[in-house]
């Protein structure tokens, strides 16, 4: 278990496991052409990632125990810590002969607290350090990105994204059912939100700022007969409510037909797309209606669209009607009806159109981890910042006396990254030794 943990914090490991981590996104998103979640959802980035996620517990564990050790310790030193000071120093500094000591000491310790640490003299000695909180910098960032790796893999487990059309004045349960599109995480929640998603209006040129930002709906999340949110929804601009993000994907036609028939009656919404290349919105998937010998009716619509000189407007058309195909047995007809019209679907079941509209395609997302990992991400710079303006740093500075005369002797502690604390500690020494020092 020990020569794992070794290898989990070796600094080598971690470097190839960047450079794979960031290798595999940059070639992964390329040639998926931007499609993340199939470039994101390969076993080989789940190992790199989890590999990655492992040496980063490691390496925050080995510095929170020494970040713990040097809290408990400070800056006191032990009798054997002073002799090794007294007799093989890290810095040593010769006084000249005629110095006072004492002075050059407080000298010393101007120039540490210049340096921005906490400075304390006593006879003879000087220890500088910088405020205990410094010591939490590094472990803080590092479990910070541990975290980080757990909450993403958390809420990819659990999250759910998909594509839903609801027509402009009515509304959808939050169910399975009512996507076109969806991504399940295995263990998303089977009952969803328990909300109902309305479009209550839709801005086809909404404009903000004198930007045109496209087409808007005013989206509303209802909980039983209570309104829990209301938003404007369009790009830049979701609707935010606790876990569900709901941002405007694209919006069509609607038309809303009821089987007339044997059995109840059953109303249908059917969305249309529109089309650069043609003035008749297509449907993206035909009504497929349940015939009376136990059978199915295949219908195919589209609504034609008004044209105004060579052009299609993108608009119910003044007048709208649905051009239909219908398959019985492999045998084709086609028509159209306008509103309040009906479609014969055989078996004395009729298909009546009653309403074309709008409606809004809108992305919806239950992801309850955004704002932990919002919260998460912030930890993490207040801790790298933490650690680069403030890293833990500490110097013990000693007056001795030998054959030779008086010395300053003095060791430091510092980050590996500090390469230059301990030669300008040296610096420090010996400008107040000859004289140099910081002076009131």
């Amino acid at each position: 278990m020990r020569r794992i943990y070794n290898l989990l914090r070796s600094r080598t490991l971690a470097f190839w496991l960047i450079g794979a981590f960031v290798a595999y996104s940059a070639v992964a998103t390329s040639v998926t052409e931007g499609d993340f979640a199939r470039a994101y959802a390969n076993p080989l980035f789940y190992a790199i990632a989890t590999a990655l996620a492992l040496a980063t517990g490691a390496c925050a564990w080995e510095r929170t125990a020494g970040a713990a050790r040097a809290w408990r310790t400070g800056t006191s030193a032990s009798a054997a810590f002073v002799e090794r000071l007294a007799s093989t120093p890290q810095i040593a500094v010769a006084l000249p002969s005629e110095a006072e000591a004492g002075s050059v000491l407080q000298d010393v310790g101007r120039s540490l607290r210049a340096m921005r640490l906490r400075v304390q003299v006593g006879e003879g000695r000087l220890v500088a350090a910088t405020p205990r909180i410094a010591l939490l910098g590094s472990p803080v960032f590092h479990w910070a990105l541990v975290a980080l790796f757990v909450v993403v893999a958390a809420g990819r487990l659990t999250r759910a994204e998909g594509l839903m059309g609801v027509p402009v004045g009515s509304g959808r349960p939050d169910v399975a059912s009512s996507y076109g599109t969806l991504e399940e995480g295995i263990l998303h929640d089977a009952d969803f939100t328990g909300l109902t998603v309305r479009v209550t209006e839709l801005r086809r040129d909404h404009v903000v700022a004198g930007v045109d930002r496209g087409a808007a709906p005013l989206v509303e999340l209802w909980r039983g007969d209570t309104r829990v949110a209301r938003h404007l929804v369009y790009p830049n601009s979701p609707l935010r409510y606790g876990s569900m993000l709901v941002h405007a994907n694209a919006y069509g036609l609607s038309a809303r037909f009821t089987l007339i028939g044997p059995a109840e009656e059953q109303t249908t919404d059917v969305f249309y797309d529109f089309s650069a290349e043609s003035p008749v919105v297509e449907a993206y998937s035909p009504l497929v209606v349940d015939s009376a010998d136990g059978g199915t009716v295949t219908v195919q619509t589209g609504i034609p669209l008004d044209i105004t000189g060579d052009v299609a407007p993108w608009v119910v058309p003044a007048e709208p009607r649905v051009a239909w195909t219908r398959i019985v047995d492999g045998v084709e007809a086609t028509g159209t009806v306008g509103l309040g019209e009906s479609i014969d679907v055989g078996g004395g079941a009729t298909l009546r159109l009653d309403d074309v509209g709008y409606y809004a395609r809108l992305s919806v997302v239950d992801d309850w981890s955004v704002y932990p990992l919002y919260a998460v991400l912030a930890i993490a710079v207040i801790g790298l910042a933490l650690a680069l303006l403030l890293p833990p740093k500490a110097v013990w500075v000693m007056l001795v006396e030998s054959e030779r005369g008086t010395s300053l002797h003095a060791r430091t502690r510092q980050p590996r990254s500090e390469l230059v604390f301990a030669s300008a500690v040296g610096d420090v020494l010996c400008r107040a030794a000859e004289g140099k020092g910081e002076r009131p």
